[in-house]
């Protein structure tokens, strides 16, 4: 009986692949979990106190007003150059 196991290609190599793929699938699965845990150790949520001290120090942004200073700031001192191509000589 023994020997009849051994001889059967399944047991020597098709058994030892199944139990290589079961537990190799248990384990990944174990070190991703361990993984999303650290990362979500990592990730906190902000108290309400947080956010406060967060707002206090931020001015407010608007969008027109923010045109309407870059409109007011005209660059009109500047000119056109042009640049060399690849192989021509530089000047």
């Amino acid at each position: 009986m023994l020997q009849a196991l051994q001889r059967n290609k399944f047991v020597r190599f098709g058994l030892p692949m199944i139990v290589l793929m079961v537990s190799g699938s248990f384990g990944v699965k174990m070190f991703f979990q361990l993984r999303i845990a650290k990362r979500e150790e990592r990730v906190t949520e902000a108290t309400t106190e947080q956010l406060k001290a967060l707002e206090t120090g931020r001015k407010s942004f608007d969008l027109s007003s923010e045109y309407q200073r870059l409109q007011e700031q005209t660059d009109t001192d500047w000119s056109q150059k042009r640049l060399p191509r690849p192989g021509e000589p530089r000047e």
